[in-house]
């Protein structure tokens, strides 16, 4: 590329994205610190071009949001608020410089939505595939951390956030990558299927769930967040738990506009909410269940860990074959 920069100037380039920090020592070191006031969680996790993202559906500023949102919503999901990041680039021997600009400007856009800094990282080349990798740290103002293996028999099953629509939203990104129209265009459908596209793009972690859960004090024995699909990823708490569920779809109906793009895309909407993944909605369990906006509750859990029923309605529902998300 013509425009290349040497790294330190690079550097320079991608930290005028971000505010100043106001740790004690932040990037430029060989090293951050911070100084936190409560215990803290970290976390790291990447996204690679290929497998969890394609250049030709996410705009620069989209990959570099999803990047944190996903590292984010595992703070959110330990019951901690985040506080710092660090970011990890390595990249391919051919990149534009704009093109790293805008990744930094969604990254800067994402942190400053959540209120968390930048406190170092780092930027590699020779590779292959663009790979971004995050490590996000959060603290814990209140209580322990919420972890898998705290679901207890009786305990209320519950869902804050909507499922689905990442998953359907993949569908309409891999639609325009191939020339297609999907279902709906036609029906004068672009908005939705605009909201579609975003809630793939630009998931929303719900870092507010802390103190949403602390105004209505409930307090989660077990939490996850959604990354993998909603069944995949209960089944965690429940292998961590030692636990079974029985579960009532009902609660988890979407609305008609999800279920319409489904069944015109000839997929079962349920394979879409409780298989599909990438809406970083929280699944938490609670011996006191109240009524808490956002929070759908959709089961129990059970004494008998091989126990595992699945009810439409109140009548037995058999879903074909559930698949996850799968990283590797």
């Amino acid at each position: 590329m013509s425009d290349r920069l040497g790294e330190f100037a690079l550097i320079e380039r991608l930290l005028s994205h971000f505010p100043p920090t106001t740790v004690a020592i932040g990037p430029g070191d060989d090293a951050a610190m911070i100084q936190p006031a409560a215990p803290i969680v970290v976390t790291t996790d990447s996204l690679v071009e290929g497998r969890h993202f394609r250049s030709a559906s996410f705009a620069p500023e989209d990959i570099g949001w999803k990047a944190l949102a996903v590292n984010l919503s595992d703070i959110a999901a330990m019951g901690a608020e985040p506080r710092w990041f660090l970011w990890s680039l390595t990249l391919p021997a051919e990149w534009e410089l704009a093109w790293l600009e805008g990744v930094a400007g969604g990254l800067a856009a994402c942190a400053k939505r959540y209120a968390v800094e930048l406190v170092g990282g780092n930027i590699a080349g020779g590779t292959q595939e663009l790979t971004l990798s995050v490590t996000a740290i959060g603290e814990l103002t209140s209580g322990a951390a919420w972890r898998r293996d705290g679901a207890r028999a009786g305990d209320a099953i519950g869902v804050l956030g909507r499922l689905g629509w990442a998953a359907a939203g993949h569908i309409v990104l891999e639609r325009d990558r191939q020339g297609g129209h999907g279902p709906l265009r036609d029906r004068g459908e672009a908005p939705f299927l605009d909201e579609l596209r975003r809630a793939q793009r630009r998931p929303i972690p719900r870092c507010d769930a802390p103190a949403l859960f602390g105004g209505a004090s409930l307090r989660p024995n077990a939490a996850i967040d959604v990354s993998d699909g909603f069944l995949q990823d209960l089944g965690h708490i429940l292998r961590a738990s030692d636990v079974g569920a029985d579960l009532e779809l009902s609660a988890l109906r979407s609305d008609d506009a999800l279920s319409q793009f489904a069944r015109a895309s000839a997929i079962d909407p349920w394979e879409l909410i409780v298989a599909g993944g990438e809406d970083y909605a929280l699944i938490i369990t609670t011996d006191q269940p109240r009524e808490v906006e956002g929070v759908r509750w959709v089961g129990r859990c059970v004494p008998e860990a091989d126990r595992f029923s699945i009810s439409l309605d109140g009548a037995a529902y058999r879903l074909p074959e559930v698949r996850g998300f799968r990283h590797v």
